[in-house]
């Protein structure tokens, strides 16, 4: 049996912002974001973590959100 082979997406470098979409109304853009670590789809809804933990919501909240990443 043959696993079908997806094609890797273009290799980005880290620290990477690629707009893709903008409100010509404002400075409002979409986009995606590379990190070292994957790939952030902005805009986005951001976590605050302080002292390695977000206060407000439990582990299962925080997953259920999607969050793409915690600050």
């Amino acid at each position: 049996m043959t696993d079908a082979i997806s094609k890797p997406e273009t290799i980005e470098a880290p620290g990477h912002f690629t707009p893709e979409a903008r409100d010509p109304s404002t400075a409002a853009r979409a986009g995606r974001f590379v990190t070292a670590h994957g790939v952030i789809e902005t805009p986005m809804f951001m976590p605050v973590g302080t002292r390695a933990s977000v206060r407000t919501l439990d582990p299962v909240e925080v997953e259920a959100i999607g969050a793409q990443i915690i600050l």
